[in-house]
């Protein structure tokens, strides 16, 4: 069955680039960081009408359309968490840094998550049984120290007038502790950077579970420790901050006073 996912996300990921440069048109949601395409209502249906065949009893949480569920009795059994474009505005922009993201959730887990970049064609897997995989080879999160680490911030662009100010304190600090910090508008491909280690953390102040949930499981599988920016276990019922580090830059992000000064932001 992962199998028959991984080649859907695959078939996703044509969509994507079949549509890359061609796109003339995104509609705003709450606002205009905030966007929607064609390609991504077409992506995510593709994949809830495929995953439903293979999953019949399966529940879907997408970011795009209206939900007919709450979320809690959406992940009361086993449900699918998806995200069909993360990065929306890079796919607009043809920047081709967006991915697709597909998470097998399991009454109370996530079991499985499947993620693909089809610009660079890499696609990551993750089981607690087969561990973290890029193209079926097995990848880690490395446990670098934060001055000789890569760190990437999200800007959180949907709530720039409540979170600005404390993003770009905690990026200002980040940046002051490590060799760099990046951007790429992507969670997704940020949470992956951690798991095979090309990237030592990433944090972002509000996120919603389709951002984190199949990456996030794979950096974790991979060796990460994500939770939120307060210590505490990741939920997926609605929007909350995340820090996703190797061992080491998770220790700094928790104990830096001039990031904990602002915990009551977070």
């Amino acid at each position: 069955m992962y199998k028959e996912i991984e080649k859907l996300a695959r078939e996703a990921g044509k969509i994507m680039l079949e549509a890359a440069g061609k796109v003339a048109h995104a509609d705003e949601k709450t606002s205009n960081s905030d966007i929607v395409t064609e390609y991504d209502i077409k992506i995510q249906t593709f994949l809830f009408n495929e995953l439903s065949k293979l999953f019949p009893d399966a529940e879907f949480l997408g970011e795009e359309g209206e939900r007919e569920k709450d979320i809690s009795e959406i992940l009361s059994g086993k449900a699918f968490i998806i995200d069909p474009i993360d990065g929306t505005t890079n796919f607009v922009r043809n920047f081709s840094k967006s991915a697709v993201s597909i998470a097998l959730w399991d009454t109370s887990e996530i079991v499985y998550g499947c993620c693909y970049i089809p610009y660079t064609d890499e696609i990551y897997t993750a089981t607690k049984e087969e561990g973290a995989l890029c193209n079926g080879k097995p990848i880690h999160c490395i446990n670098r120290s934060i001055e000789h680490s890569i760190c990437s911030v999200g800007t959180t662009p949907y709530n720039k007038k409540e979170m600005a100010d404390a993003t770009f304190s905690v990026m200002r600090t980040i940046f002051d502790a490590s060799m760099d910090v990046r951007r790429f508008g992507s969670a997704v491909i940020d949470l992956l950077d951690v798991a095979s280690g090309r990237c030592d953390m990433f944090c972002e102040m509000r996120l919603s579970p389709w951002d984190y949930a199949a990456a996030g499981f794979i950096a974790q599988t991979a060796g990460a420790i994500m939770t939120d920016m307060n210590g505490e276990t990741l939920k997926y019922d609605n929007r909350y901050s995340i820090v996703c580090a190797s061992p080491k830059c998770y220790d700094f992000f928790m104990n830096c006073p001039d990031i904990q000064k602002l915990k009551h932001l977070f």
